[in-house]
């Protein structure tokens, strides 16, 4: 039997957590309509294999869903906020990955979008609703072969960067106890200014109490 565990869409829940409760019971993990910025903090999921994501904010995938998501078939994580080429790097590891669906992310606009994701994750069988042909395979193995090759893969790694210190765009660092303070901070909050600023924290993963 297939069972899906699906979270109330709206809850606007900033960051995954506390899915040990789940006991590996699912097959189908429903996290679409959130404000998650990073897909990380998974326990292991043996049984998992299929994740929804769907309009987030997710902006880095964790290396840690290797170990943690073993046989994860299916990712689906239409309108988030991929933008690199390089951000799908760690999903090469993801063995049993047959299906990725980036609809909707700035990665997508990226020139080499489609090559680089089939020569990159050579275990996809469908890339964005659409079956990988072998022509695709061909063109994805000739457009990063030889030394042209390494160089296009050499220029993509280096476009994704980012500034020491700053941590990744949409990354949450809060504690489940910071994230709860500032909710009620803005259930108390008296003026449309106050809101915005608390809220704006929360997505970003400030912390904006320390000196209230």
């Amino acid at each position: 039997m297939h069972i899906i565990l699906g979270f109330t869409p709206g809850n606007r829940i900033p960051l995954i957590e506390n899915l040990g409760s789940t006991e590996d019971q699912f097959d189908t993990l429903n996290l679409c309509d959130n404000e998650i910025g990073k897909l990380d903090n998974f326990p292991k999921l043996m049984r998992l294999k299929t994740l929804l994501c769907c309009n987030n904010r997710i902006a880095r995938i964790d290396a840690s869903i290797v170990e943690q998501l073993i046989h994860l078939r299916s990712l689906v994580l239409t309108n988030n906020h991929l933008k690199h080429l390089a951000d799908i790097d760690v999903l090469a590891e993801c063995k049993e990955l047959h299906s990725l669906v980036l609809v909707d992310n700035d990665i997508t606009k990226k020139r080499h979008y489609k090559n680089y994701c089939i020569y990159k994750l050579p275990q996809l069988k469908y890339l964005d609703f659409q079956k990988i042909k072998t022509a695709d395979r061909d063109a994805a193995k000739k457009a990063f072969a030889g030394k042209a090759g390494e160089r296009l893969n050499a220029e993509i790694q280096a476009a994704r960067t980012f500034v020491p210190g700053e941590g990744m765009p949409g990354e949450n660092r809060l504690t489940e106890e910071q994230i709860n303070e500032i909710k009620a901070a803005i259930n108390k909050a008296t003026t449309i200014d106050e809101v915005n600023r608390l809220e704006k924290a929360l997505k970003a993963g400030q912390y904006p109490l320390a000196d209230k």
